[in-house]
C-alpha cells in the first residue's frame, strides 16, 4: 500500500503544482488586464476603458471592479443623463472602499445638471482624511467654483424657452449652423451624418437642406457639390429670404463660397470675392445682408481665438482684417460671431471666466461715441448651459432665434435649438402635511415639460409658504424635494387670463419617513494607506500614494552595480517624466540590513546612479532629486537573500507634491 501511495503522490504532486501555477498565472493575467483598463480609465480615455472592461467582463462577468469602473465611464459619456441606479448600487461596497467614489459621483451629477448633489459628493471627497494628489484637489476646487457659478444661473433662469428641432433635422450626429429662409419654411445646416449619395469624404461635414410642411420637416438631403468644409466650425450663412447661401471652403487655402437656391435645386458654388480669400477670412464667419461687413474668429493673434472684421470700401477693396475694438476679445477664446442687422449688438460664443461652462453665448453693445464694443454679458440659462453653445442668431422679431448646442438630453453631439421669450406668471402657495401642519424648508421646483433641464425653484418659509416667477402658458412637471430627495411629483399648466398673472397652488403631502444623512452616507470609511503604485499611475491625479517601487532595479550586495533587467523599467520612468512635463520626482535609494556600515552612503549613490541614467536619456536633472534612506525602510525581512535582502536593496520613485 505504501508503494501505491508513493506512486500516487508522484503522479498527483506535479498535477497539483501545474494547477496551482495555472491558477496563479490566470489571476496574474486578469490583474494585468485590470491594471491596463484602470490606467486607461484614470487617464480619462473613457471609450477605450469601456472596451477594455467589456473584454474582462466577457470572461469574468462578476468582476466587481470592472463592472464599477465601466459604469462610471459610461455615465460620463454614452449614458450621460440616464438613470444612475446601476452605479448607485455600488454605494455600500465602493462607497466605503474606493476613496474616489464621491469624486466620480460628483462628476456624474455635475454632468446631469444635479449641481446640489454634485457639490455634496465633492465636499465629501474633500473631507476624507486620506492622501489625495494636489492635482485632483485643485480640480475639485475648480468644479466647486463651476458649480457655484452654474447654480447662480440655473437657479435664476432667464425667460426664454429652448427646445430642440425634432427629428429628422436633429440626429445622433453633429447638426449645427442653421440658416433659415423663405419665412423659415426652408432650412440649410451643416451635419456630420452620412448619406448613401454623399459620404463626407473630403471633410467631416456636408450641407443639408430641408423644407417644412404642415406635417413637420422633410427628410434633409445633402446639397451636391457643397463639400470640403472645415472639420471644425463648419459655418452656413443665409443672407436673403430667397436663399443665398454662403459657406467657407478649404479650397484656395480657405475661401468664402456662395450658391443660390433655385426652384428645384441649387446653383454651383462660386467664389464670393477673390479679394477676400486666403489670409483675409477664416471658417467661422458672419456676413451682413449688404455683403459689405465680415466678422470671423481667428488665432492669428497668437493666443486664443479672437474676433476680427473686414469691411468693403466704396472702391470694392476689402480692408485687411483687424481685431474688433473694445472689450470682447480676451486671452480666452471668442468665436461664432453674429451681428444684428442694425449693427448695434454683437452676439458671440466664449469660454471666458464668466462662462457657465464650455462656450457660452455673450452679447456686447456698440458704443457709438468710442466706436468700440462694450463689456459682454452672459446670456444666462437656458440659452447657456455647462456645455457648449454656438451659432446664436436672432429672428427679425428680436425675441426668438436659433443656436447649436451639445447640451444634455439632445439627440446626440451638437443639435439645433429654437429659443423664444415667454411671458411671466407669479405662482405662490403653501405646502402642508396631511395632518395640516405647515412644512418649512421644502424645495418647490417647476420644470417645463418641453425642456426638463430648466427649473424654477423656491423654498418654503417657516409658514410653509413659497412664491416665484415662472413661464406663463406652459406645461410643467412640479416636484417637491427635501434635502435634494424628490418625494412628490405632478404635472400642471400655468396659463392665466388677463393682466393679473397670479396663480395660487397649494400642496398637501405625505412627508418621507426619513431623509438620508448625507454626511454619514457619503463620507466613505476609506483608510489611508502608504500604498505603492505601478509606475504609470504616478503620472495621474488618481494615484493612491506618492511612490512606486521599481521592480527589477536591484543592486548587488555592497555596491552600486545594477542587476540585469533594469533598462525596461528605467524606460518606463523616462516615459512617465516625458509624458508629464510638470511632474517632479524623488529617486530614493535603499539598502539591506547587512550593508549597515556604508548604508547611508551606498543608498545615496544608488539613487544618484539612477538619476544620472535618466538625465543621460534627456530628462532635465532639475526635475529629479536623489535621496539615500539607508536601511531604515525595509520592504521585507533581511533573513533571506532572494525574498528579503535583495528586495530591500531597491530604488523607489516618489512624486514631489
Amino acid at each position: 500500500p505504501s508503494t501505491k501511495l508513493n506512486v500516487m503522490r508522484k503522479i498527483l504532486l506535479p498535477v497539483v503544482l501545474v494547477m496551482a501555477f495555472s491558477s496563479a498565472s490566470f489571476a496574474q493575467s486578469v490583474r494585468k488586464q485590470l491594471e491596463k483598463a484602470d490606467l486607461t480609465m484614470y487617464r480619462e480615455q473613457f471609450s477605450e476603458a469601456i472596451y477594455l472592461y467589456d473584454a474582462i467582463l466577457e470572461k469574468h462577468p462578476n468582476n466587481e471592479n470592472a463592472q464599477y469602473h465601466k459604469l462610471i465611464a459610461e455615465h460620463l459619456t454614452v449614458k450621460r443623463g440616464e438613470d444612475i441606479s446601476d452605479l448607485l448600487a455600488f454605494e455600500d461596497s465602493k462607497g466605503h472602499t474606493d476613496k474616489f467614489y464621491n469624486y466620480w459621483l460628483g462628476r456624474v451629477h455635475y454632468l446631469r445638471y444635479d449641481f446640489h448633489l454634485a457639490k455634496r459628493h465633492f465636499d465629501a471627497f474633500q473631507s476624507l482624511d486620506v492622501y489625495k494628489s494636489k492635482e485632483i484637489l485643485a480640480e475639485v476646487d475648480g468644479f466647486l467654483s463651476k458649480i457655484e457659478l452654474a447654480n447662480s444661473h440655473y437657479d435664476n433662469p432667464t425667460f426664454f424657452e429652448v427646445e430642440p428641432l425634432e427629428f429628422p433635422i436633429n440626429s445622433k450626429h453633429d447638426d449645427l449652423s442653421p440658416g433659415f429662409y423663405k419665412d423659415q419654411r426652408e432650412l440649410v445646416f451643416a451635419s456630420s451624418r452620412p448619406t448613401e449619395a454623399y459620404s463626407p469624404a473630403e471633410s467631416k461635414f456636408l450641407i443639408f437642406h430641408s423644407k417644412q410642411t404642415d406635417d413637420g420637416w422633410m427628410e434633409p438631403s445633402a446639397i451636391p457639390n457643397l463639400k470640403n468644409l472645415p472639420d471644425v466650425s463648419p459655418k452656413v450663412e443665409v443672407t436673403a429670404n430667397e436663399g443665398k447661401l454662403f459657406f467657407f471652403s478649404q479650397d484656395f487655402g480657405g475661401d468664402l463660397m456662395v450658391v443660390n437656391a433655385l426652384e428645384n435645386g441649387w446653383t454651383n458654388p462660386v467664389e464670393f470675392d477673390d479679394k477676400i480669400r486666403g489670409d483675409k477670412i477664416e471658417s467661422d464667419f458672419f456676413i451682413n445682408e449688404e455683403e459689405t461687413h465680415i466678422l470671423f474668429s481667428s488665432k492669428r493673434g497668437g493666443k486664443g481665438l479672437d474676433i476680427y472684421e473686414s469691411k468693403k470700401g466704396s472702391d470694392g477693396i476689402w480692408s485687411f482684417p483687424k481685431p474688433i475694438k473694445g472689450a470682447v476679445n480676451t486671452s480666452w477664446n471668442e468665436d461664432s460671431p453674429y451681428l444684428t442687422q442694425d449693427g448695434k449688438k454683437l452676439f458671440f460664443s466664449s469660454d471666458n471666466e464668466a462662462s457657465i461652462g464650455g462656450f457660452d453665448v455673450f452679447v456686447s453693445e456698440f458704443d457709438e461715441i468710442n466706436q468700440s464694443w462694450s463689456t459682454p454679458k452672459n446670456m444666462g440659462f437656458p440659452i447657456n448651459t455647462i456645455d457648449d453653445e454656438i451659432n446664436y442668431q436672432l429672428n427679425a422679431d428680436q425675441i426668438s432665434g436659433f443656436l447649436s448646442s451639445n447640451r444634455l438630453h439632445g439627440f446626440g453631439g451638437f443639435d439645433i435649438y429654437y429659443f423664444h421669450k415667454e411671458g411671466r406668471a407669479i405662482v405662490s402657495g403653501q405646502v402642508r402635511s396631511k395632518e395640516g401642519e405647515a412644512v418649512p424648508n421644502i424645495e418647490v421646483l417647476y420644470h417645463p415639460i418641453k425642456y426638463p433641464d430648466e427649473s424654477f425653484r423656491a423654498t418654503t418659509n417657516e409658514n410653509g409658504a413659497y412664491r416665484m416667477e415662472v413661464l406663463d402658458n406652459e406645461q410643467f412637471t412640479i416636484e417637491l424635494a427635501q434635502e435634494d430627495q424628490v418625494f412628490y411629483v405632478e404635472n400642471d399648466h400655468t396659463k392665466v387670463e388677463g393682466k393679473n398673472k397670479m396663480i395660487r397652488k397649494n400642496f398637501v403631502v405625505e412627508l418621507p419617513n426619513e431623509i438620508s444623512n448625507f454626511k454619514e452616507l457619503f463620507v466613505a470609511t476609506v483608510k489611508d494607506k502608504d500604498e505603492t503604485e505601478v509606475i504609470e499611475m504616478l503620472g495621474t491625479k488618481f494615484r493612491n500614494g506618492q511612490k512606486a517601487v521599481l521592480k527589477n532595479i536591484y543592486f548587488e550586495e555592497g555596491n552600486t552595480t545594477l542587476n540585469v533587467g533594469y533598462s525596461s523599467v528605467l524606460d518606463r520612468v523616462k516615459d512617465l517624466l516625458s509624458e508629464n512635463p510638470l511632474l517632479n520626482i524623488e529617486i530614493g535609494g535603499h539598502t539591506d540590513a547587512y550593508e549597515s556600515e556604508y548604508a547611508d552612503y551606498l543608498s545615496a549613490e544608488r539613487a544618484k546612479k539612477i538619476q544620472r541614467l535618466l538625465i543621460s536619456q534627456g530628462i532635465n536633472g532639475d526635475r529629479i532629486t536623489a535621496v539615500g534612506y539607508g536601511k531604515s525602510r525595509p520592504l521585507a525581512s533581511n533573513d533571506d537573500e532572494n525574498e528579503g535582502r535583495e528586495l530591500n536593496r531597491r530604488i523607489e520613485v516618489r512624486v514631489l507634491e
